[in-house]
């Protein structure tokens, strides 16, 4: 028997004898199973102490293990207002060169640059000044950076450029082969692992996983849920907190993503099939689980299971209902530290994959820029009707976070209206002419 000398780069948890072994233990499932980031851990907590949903007759309140604000190693205050302030003069006017089955980089290239809390962190050009590697190896942050100041700051003309850096660093941010179609989720997660690990850098010391947990990445896109598990025979409660970068849904979870959620935070009763062994009882026992959000995150992406592993990757072409707005206050945990009177969430991006099978097709993402919904197809980006946004079947989506005064403000409708459907990688054929080193614009 070979030894497993390989570990999944992923989540650090699963030893493997082989690639090969690697590659088909990824296709059957643990793929959707896998958490990328080494900050998500669970952190398991004394199961008497718990108010919850489960026992609404407990007075006694669990909170989950935090660290004091002084000792964050990104000021909380700070995320806030990078969060809050949306810049003036944003433009959606540079797409990106599809340099053979690309797409995938593309979209979620341009989903990362559009999300207001870390485009004001790359604006502000904080990174490279900090980052030990600016100028010297490859960095995907000071890349992410660059391309942000280029693509918000472009007003004259469309145009757009070709993503060779990190194209040519695709080893580097995770496990992918150039010219190969690869997913779009995992290309976001590998993203925010590289975003997370520059992060560690600049700290240059040791560092706990509590406080790993309150670097920008984490405090940008880092919730926490909280799952619970009851004994049916002597009512202990068992509790356990787990940091998440995403919240991923079985599209059989329901025919909209709020109903989704509500399954999602729904009680579950388990059997004794099951095999959960009570601490208390010592013994194998009836339980009923549940999850609710402990700690929402202000930028909340949610992910849909699309692609079926044991089916080869296939499709899964299920439509789903999603909204412009959407509030998840009735799904957070009781003793959750959130105070917000409201709890709603703007839709701003969605990825969206047309094909068949994971491996082949084409990835699009639209996004919302300045109160109008643009399509992003690779070259071509234009506005769209909000209607046609809500047609189209999604694959990743991401919300933003309502705070303060706008809180409980409704949403605004879309300026754009009667624009034609576009028709999906309708590419200009016009001739192009450089303007800085990657960019390009159509001739007039």
């Amino acid at each position: 028997m070979k030894s497993a000398t390989l570990q999944c780069s992923a989540c650090q948890k699963v030893r493997y004898c082989s690639r090969t072994c690697q590659a088909e233990h990824w296709k059957k499932g643990h793929k959707g199973e896998c958490k990328i980031l080494a900050g998500m851990h669970k952190h398991i907590v004394d199961e008497k102490k718990v108010e919850e949903k489960l026992d609404r007759d407990d007075k006694s309140v669990v909170v989950r293990q935090e660290l004091p604000k002084s000792q964050h190693l990104f000021d909380d205050d700070r995320t806030d207002k990078l969060h809050r302030y949306i810049p003036p003069n944003i433009h959606a006017n540079v797409g990106l060169f599809n340099l053979g089955n690309s797409c995938y980089l593309n979209a979620s290239l341009q989903c990362l640059t559009y999300t207001t809390p870390l485009a004001n962190y790359l604006l502000a050009g904080e990174h490279t000044k900090a980052c030990p590697r600016h100028e010297k190896q490859f960095c995907f942050f000071c890349e992410l950076e660059a391309h942000a100041n280029l693509a918000l700051k472009t007003e004259s003309q469309k145009g757009y450029y070709r993503p060779y850096t990190f194209l040519q660093n695709l080893g580097k941010i995770g496990e992918f082969q150039l010219f190969q179609q690869e997913d779009a989720h995992e290309f976001i997660y590998s993203a925010l692992n590289c975003l997370q690990k520059s992060c560690l850098e600049i700290v240059g010391k040791k560092t706990s996983i509590l406080e790993e947990e309150t670097t920008l990445i984490y405090q940008i896109f880092g919730g926490c849920i909280q799952s619970q598990l009851k004994c049916r025979v002597c009512a202990e409660i068992t509790t356990n907190f787990e940091s998440f970068l995403d919240l991923t849904f079985d599209l059989s979870m329901g025919s909209s993503i709020e109903e989704a959620i509500h399954r999602y935070t729904s009680i579950e009763e388990m059997d004794e099939s099951v095999g959960y062994k009570c601490d208390k009882c010592k013994k194998v026992v009836t339980a009923q689980k549940q999850i609710t959000i402990y700690e929402p995150p202000r930028i909340l992406m949610i992910t849909l299971k699309r692609f079926d592993m044991m089916r080869g990757g296939g499709k899964i072409n299920k439509e789903i209902i999603f909204h412009e707005r959407m509030n998840i206050k009735r799904y957070l945990s009781k003793n959750s530290p959130e105070n917000s009177s409201y709890l709603n969430y703007d839709l701003y991006a969605i990825i969206v994959h047309y094909g068949h099978v994971i491996f082949a097709g084409h990835y699009v993402a639209f996004i919302k820029v300045s109160g109008t919904w643009y399509l992003f197809d690779d070259e071509q980006v234009k506005p769209v009707p909000t209607s046609y946004v809500f047609e189209q079947p999604p694959y990743l989506l991401f919300y933003k976070k309502r705070v303060g005064e706008d809180e409980a403000t409704p949403a605004k409708k879309n300026p754009v209206k009667d624009i034609p459907t576009p028709k999906i990688s309708e590419v200009s054929k016009s001739k192009i002419f450089p303007l800085q080193k990657y960019l390009r614009y159509p001739s007039q």
